[in-house]
């Protein structure tokens, strides 16, 4: 009882002593803060909160392009799920409270540095969502996703307004599908994530000492003798880069070479300088 005792003493001490140290009113603005992941660049709260029930409705206006449209159901998905209210056909039909404004396209190929920007205006009968692109768009409705929350009046959204820009051009997530094979399914659960918290390139690692991953059609032998049976169509490789696109993330694929390419040998020994790689005990490409 004691040590109980002292510890939280000691820890009164502590909270009393550091509190004037932090900057300005830091605390307080912890408090006001949204729990939103990545802090947005800037964020004004207001008073109040839009309520979300089942006459919630969504419209996307201005430029318009298919991937605006999926992402606009995987929204209404993602909000059904939370609240479980059934908005997945209907909001489509109701009269909008949610309106969708894009200026514009991205680029065909998406680039690094592209603007990513948007604007989410949140009030008690409304919410404005405008970008220059979907990129933007597609950001901003991850970020309306992450506020809602169950109040006594039931699922809501708060009263603020949001200016929101990345601070990194990049913001990536490695898999390493060299060292072990990664189903084409958990790849997509990964993007899924990557689009929650506005990542927006994906590293994708095929080939390493362990193995060859990806299916070559010029060199067939790399893929049948290196990857014990685990690798990538090229069918589904695009099928990665679409599904990745959708949700503005940019597909960088790695081959490391001239090291971590033992795989590579097993199909074709007479491009390594060395020994045959199938001659070593060391060496197991179905690990």
């Amino acid at each position: 009882m004691a040590n109980s005792c002292l510890a939280g003493f000691v820890g009164f001490l502590l909270l009393g002593f550091c509190t004037p140290c932090l900057p300005g009113n830091l605390l307080a603005q912890e408090k006001r803060s949204p729990a939103i992941m990545p802090l947005p660049a800037h964020v004004m709260q207001g008073e109040g909160e839009f309520v979300i029930d089942g006459d919630f409705g969504i419209a996307l206006k201005g430029y318009k392009e298919v991937r605006l449209e999926r992402a606009q159901q995987r929204f209404l998905d993602t909000l059904s799920r939370e609240t479980g209210i059934p908005l997945w056909r209907q909001a489509i039909l109701n009269p909008p409270h949610f309106i969708v404004q894009t200026a514009g396209p991205s680029a065909a190929v998406q680039q690094l540095g592209e603007d990513e920007s948007y604007r989410l205006e949140i009030s008690t009968t409304d919410v404005q969502l405008t970008a220059p692109n979907p990129i933007g768009v597609l950001r901003g409705l991850q970020t309306f996703l992450q506020l809602v929350r169950i109040t006594p009046r039931g699922f809501s959204a708060p009263v603020v307004t949001i200016d929101d820009k990345p601070r990194f051009p990049w913001r990536g997530l490695l898999i390493d599908s060299g060292h072990r094979f990664v189903h084409i399914s958990a790849i997509k659960r990964n993007l899924d994530g990557m689009e929650a918290v506005k990542l927006n390139v994906f590293h994708w690692r095929f080939a390493d000492n362990q193995g060859f991953h990806v299916e070559s059609k010029k060199f067939p032998l790399l893929q049948v003798k290196g990857s014990g049976g685990f690798y990538y169509s090229q069918k589904e490789v695009r099928e990665i880069i679409a599904y990745a696109r959708d949700r503005a993330i940019r597909v960088v694929p790695e081959f490391d070479m001239p090291c971590h390419t033992t795989s590579w040998f097993f199909g074709y020994p007479e491009l390594a300088s060395g020994q045959d790689p199938s001659h070593s005990s060391a060496i197991d490409p179905t690990r």
